[in-house]
């Protein structure tokens, strides 16, 4: 039976800064699905808890985006934790931009 070493194929490891990232980023996920759950069950009459929480989130994913571009800048490292987090924040970020935009529509 091979042993590790002869499976790998290359020497790179994951970046520290993109598993940061892509951590953030499920964490800000889970925090935006557990807000919009609350503030559907209050009929969009959320107290300011869930605003707050909700702003805080989108600032996690702003410094989640920030750790993502960092590990993108990394060279001799593996690329999915880095890109994982900075698409998800990015997307998470866009939906917090959309909700604020129908927020203010309506």
């Amino acid at each position: 039976m091979p042993g590790k070493s002869e499976l790998e194929f290359d020497e790179k490891k994951h970046s520290r800064p993109g598993i940061i990232s892509s951590v953030l980023g499920v964490l800000v996920l889970l925090a935006d699905v557990i807000v919009l759950v609350m503030a559907y069950m209050q009929s969009g009459q959320a107290g300011k808890i869930i605003g707050v929480t909700g702003f805080l989130a989108m600032w996690v994913a702003l410094v989640g985006l920030f750790y993502g571009v960092r590990g993108l800048r990394e060279t001799e490292t593996k690329r999915l934790f880095p890109r994982l987090g900075f698409w998800l924040n990015l997307l998470l970020l866009a939906g917090f931009g959309a909700i604020y935009a129908l927020g203010m529509v309506m």
